[in-house]
């Protein structure tokens, strides 16, 4: 992965060179196994940056300034430190996402703030009945042999850029493969579309005594 860095002289109060796109290569893809053989070999250097690669031009750009002594040999190895850490402090995966992760970020919370709500306006009044995840078996809502989606857990900023890029290397909890709440009316809609709704004998649930033609029409409120 390749990202754009922009280095800064400031040469004094009033001059400031730039120079606008430096490259920094993260992971050194196919070179990477190659790269670490040589740096196994090579004097150590702190900090690592084994798996980089820059551009050179902005180098020898460097070097000239140095040459010039319009740049130390101590700020020209930090501009290079610098220009090729992480944005994120984190890895390149999380670069990817630097940008845009607050946002992603607020919106997942938005969707937790908003199962919270819900789930907390549930009562044993308002959604007294549990459907069971394939929706072939009604409960009462406190039924031990059955149990709703747990909370929605959302990731950090590395485990979210991780799923981005590699999505078959998780296995992700799927909410709408769990039991829900319903109200009697969603009960009753439900019921009306089977001969002998198929109840859980723990519980043994009372359905409500709605007739075919009320229960039609009937929204889902989950």
């Amino acid at each position: 992965m390749a990202f754009n860095r922009r280095l800064h002289l400031y040469l004094d109060k009033a001059r400031v060179q730039t120079y606008p796109n430096f490259v920094v290569t993260f992971g050194m893809g196919h070179h990477t196994y190659l790269n670490r053989e040589l740096a196994s070999k090579a004097p150590p250097v702190e900090p690592d940056r084994s798996d980089r690669m820059v551009e050179l031009n902005g180098v020898l750009w460097l070097l000239d300034a140095v040459q010039r002594g319009d740049l130390s040999a101590e700020r020209m190895r930090k501009l290079l430190v610098d220009a090729s850490a992480y944005l994120s402090d984190c890895c390149q995966v999380c670069d990817e996402i630097f940008d845009e992760w607050p946002k992603l970020d607020a919106n997942q919370r938005a969707q937790l703030e908003q199962w919270e709500r819900r789930s907390a306006s549930l009562t044993a009044e308002s959604h007294p009945y549990t459907l069971n995840a394939t929706e072939t078996k009604i409960h009462r809502w406190d039924c031990g042999t059955v149990s709703e989606a747990p909370p929605p857990v959302y990731p950090d900023r590395h485990t979210y850029a991780m799923r981005a890029m590699y999505p078959f290397d998780f296995d992700d909890y799927d909410s709408s493969r769990s039991a829900r709440r319903i109200t009697p009316a969603e009960a009753t809609a439900w019921a009306a579309k089977r001969k002998r709704p198929p109840r859980c004998r723990t519980c043994a649930p009372i359905l409500p005594t709605v007739t075919s033609s009320e229960a039609s029409g009937v929204a889902s409120t989950y």
